[in-house]
Parts: C-alpha cells; sequence; structure tokens
C-alpha cells in the first residue's frame, strides 16, 4: 500500500467521455448496437444455389419451397391433417416428394440421362435435399459447375409441371418431351445469362445441350522489366 501511495496521481484537466467499445471509433451507432444484440447465424450453402442470378425469379421460389417442403404433396398434406387419395402420376406407387421427382420411372430416367452426360454418379437412395448436394458440389470446372447448380432446379421444375398437367389437365407428357423442355429452359436461360468457359472451347455437356457459352478471355502476359535505380535514391 504504501508503494501505491508513493505514486503521485496525474489527473486530467479534460471531461471524462464514455467510450463505446463495440465500435472502433468509440461512438455509439445504431449499427453497431444492433451487431452486438443479434443472433447470427451460420450462412446456408444452399442459399447462392437457391437464388442464383442465371434462374428466374419464379423457379428459384419454386426451389425454396420444394427444398422447404412446401409444395402440396401428400406426405406434406398428412402432416397437417389433410388426407386424401393420391398415387403418382407416372406409375401406381404412393405419391410423395422423392417419389415424384426422384424415385419414379420418368424422375430416374431423366437423372440418369443427365448425369450420365455429366458424370455424376447415381445414388439410387437419396434424398431430394442429398441429390442437390451432389449436383452443387459435383465439379469444379468453369461453364460445367453453372450447368451443375441449375440443371437440377429445371428437372425438378419441369416433372413438377408434368405431375400437375397430368393430374389437372388430364395430359401425359412422355419422357422425350419433359427432356425436350429442359433443354429448351437451359438453352433459353444461356441466352440471358451465357455460360463462361475456359478459351479451350465449351465442354462437350455445353454443346450437346446446345447452350451458349462465352469464353473467358486470358490475360496477355505482362513482361517485368527491373530498372536499376539512381544513385542516392531510395
Amino acid at each position: 500500500m504504501d508503494r501505491i501511495s508513493a505514486n503521485p496521481l496525474f489527473l486530467s484537466t479534460e471531461p471524462d467521455v464514455i467510450i463505446w467499445h463495440p465500435s472502433v471509433s468509440g461512438i455509439l451507432s445504431t449499427s453497431s448496437a444492433y451487431d452486438l444484440v443479434q443472433i447470427r447465424k451460420s450462412q446456408l450453402h444452399s442459399r447462392a444455389y437457391i437464388w442464383n442470378a442465371q434462374i428466374p425469379l419464379k423457379v428459384s421460389i419454386f426451389l425454396w419451397k420444394l427444398l422447404n417442403r412446401f409444395l402440396p404433396f401428400t406426405d406434406v398434406l398428412v402432416e397437417l391433417g389433410f388426407h386424401q387419395p393420391s398415387k403418382c402420376w407416372s406409375c401406381n406407387t404412393f405419391d410423395d416428394l422423392d417419389q415424384t421427382f426422384l424415385y419414379s420411372g420418368v424422375a430416374r430416367h431423366i437423372w440418369r440421362e443427365f448425369e450420365s452426360m455429366l458424370g455424376i454418379p447415381d445414388f439410387a437412395t437419396l434424398s431430394i435435399h442429398q441429390k442437390f448436394q451432389v449436383w452443387w458440389l459435383h465439379s469444379t470446372k468453369l461453364g460445367v459447375d453453372q450447368l451443375c447448380s441449375i440443371l437440377p432446379t429445371y428437372i425438378c421444375r419441369h416433372l413438377w409441371i408434368a405431375q400437375n398437367t397430368a393430374i389437372h389437365d388430364n395430359i401425359f407428357f412422355s419422357m422425350n418431351t419433359i427432356l425436350s423442355r429442359i433443354r429448351y429452359s437451359l438453352i433459353q436461360c444461356s441466352l440471358v445469362r451465357p455460360f463462361m468457359n475456359q478459351r479451350d472451347g465449351a465442354s462437350p455437356a455445353l454443346s450437346a445441350l446446345s447452350c451458349r457459352v462465352l469464353l473467358k478471355p486470358r490475360r496477355s502476359p505482362l513482361a517485368d522489366v527491373w530498372i536499376k535505380p539512381v544513385e542516392g535514391s531510395f
């Protein structure tokens, strides 16, 4: 205590100032207070793929409803207390989300058609969420990864259209018709936002689908020249 009391205290004549620690400037702001009290959630990996700028907004909304189980399938309606007879439009099995988009004969053929084209493995026991993850994480090649990010959305979109057309209009699309409609949607999509690809040419998958491709320009090499500095300069 004697040692402490021996040290003189030098008090400033300036008035006390309140410092707000969460802010770099030390000044209270609404944004810094909001950042302090809000609970930050981890960013979902799927958000970038659902709200892809290359996909029309109504298609993104459809995909969001699909992955969040907001589409009126029988298994979803049963959870809400609605019971009604239902069967798959392309076969006589029970109609649920995974059956329509993955396991029906038409859906299996369409997925295999595009998976064989892109070299994506076919896992028969996947859920619809796992199927999207396999596609989204498949390729890192420029152009092909863009295709893998939007193609499963259009596959499910046109399977959904085919189901509703069969149920409400009694018009049944053939497998080739659905495949043609998917390809046409990809072509229209590429006309608005072309796929990017390396200068060595478009990938075989993009060429087979007749998608518009922009070749990514390569930067010209720059020569770095070292010049001896003037004497005495630093």
